[in-house]
């Protein structure tokens, strides 16, 4: 996380404000060891150097002022410390992405040091960050690194989850769930964004996919690797990227249990202005008319939800995971489907997490 030093902080230092003195004292040992990005005025920086005893630290912090000048277009969020009830002294374009901190509301270095990427299973948080790492790239300057850490959120208990972690910054990223375009979102997401509107919890960002879930994000490439035994399947998934239709299509697939017949109903029946154009697709994988008819006939079983376009199982996550764990130099190669949702999680998360690297002493 990026902590922008304001300059009622350093007043108050100057006022020997053992608390804040504190603080910056941890802020200090958190930069130094590579946990967050720190930021101030060079007038501020000055005046703390000025200081004396450990605040003559922060001389390190101006030397590298220059070399993270541009961090602030490459992320949406970022938090500025205050002492009191100060307004800080920022351009309009920052403070629209500033969160304001009063510091010694803070408890203690812990919550300088860890910041947690809230997901629905550990697994989720796995691929964002590959894809973040990969998408990054000042992560590949000699500077910055990533600090972030997994937490599992769950699903109907996520909300329960999150307030544990109170007083740490959290990035919490929910799958859409969606079917169709105007599908609403699935009950995850519902509960975050009722959490976030009623109780308003501090340091707290969060992020709903475009996409159906996080298995729609995997790069086609990877999937086609663990699924090769299979390849009929992936065979239609390849006709159907190519087709005028196909981004949309893709967008609410669902990966693990395919396209149903009870999804095409619930099309017609919810988005009827769109079934016209599923049918064409779907005619152009070699799903009959005839075949097609009977879909939109039947009557929900469970039994009988026949796959119109199979999908690859409760396991492709793990497994493409798995793929890209153990072969070196996989890209992620985005599809134009793709490509909002992973600019969005990426920066989100470099906001969370960007940091500096380790400072030898």
């Amino acid at each position: 996380m990026l902590y922008y030093i304001d300059s009622s902080i350093v007043e108050a230092a100057e006022n020997q404000n053992d608390s804040v003195v504190q603080r910056l004292d941890e802020l200090l040992y958190c930069w130094k060891r590579g946990l967050c990005v720190l930021d101030s005025r060079r007038r501020n920086l000055d005046r703390q150097i000025a200081l004396g005893g450990s605040m003559k630290d922060f001389s390190a912090v101006k030397a590298v002022k220059q070399g993270i000048h541009n961090i602030y277009s490459d992320i949406d969020f970022f938090i500025v410390l205050t002492n009191g009830n100060t307004t800080p002294q920022l351009d309009a374009d920052l403070l629209q992405k500033a969160a304001i901190l009063e510091i010694t509301s803070i408890s203690g270095v812990l919550n300088f040091a860890i910041n947690f990427v809230v997901c629905e299973n550990v697994k989720d948080y796995d691929l964002y960050k590959w894809g973040t790492d990969s998408l990054v790239k000042v992560l590949k300057d000699n500077i910055f690194r990533l600090n972030i850490m997994p937490y599992n959120g769950g699903g109907s208990t996520i909300v329960d989850s999150v307030r544990h972690l109170d007083g740490f910054n959290k990035l919490l990223i929910t799958d859409s769930d969606k079917k169709y375009a105007s599908c609403p979102t699935g009950n995850t997401d519902s509960l975050i964004q009722q959490y976030i509107r009623t109780e308003r919890p501090v340091l707290c960002w969060s992020y709903t996919l475009i996409v159906h879930e996080v298995e729609n994000l995997l790069p086609f490439e990877v999937i086609e690797n663990v699924t090769s035994m299979v390849k009929y399947k992936i065979k239609k998934l390849n006709i159907i990227k190519d087709d005028a239709f196909g981004n949309t299509f893709l967008i609410y697939f669902d990966f693990k249990n395919g396209f149903r017949c009870s999804h095409l109903r619930l099309i017609r029946k919810n988005e009827n202005s769109s079934l016209g154009d599923y049918k064409k697709l779907l005619s152009s994988i070699g799903i009959s008319e005839d075949r097609i008819k009977k879909a939109l006939k039947m009557k929900y079983d469970k039994n009988t939800d026949n796959e119109l376009v199979c999908g690859f199982g409760d396991s492709i996550l793990a497994d493409s995971l798995t793929y890209i764990s153990s072969h070196d130099n996989v890209n992620l190669k985005m599809l134009d489907y793709q490509k909002e949702d992973w600019k969005n999680i990426s920066r989100k998360i470099w906001s969370l997490g960007c940091a500096m690297k380790p400072k030898r002493n």
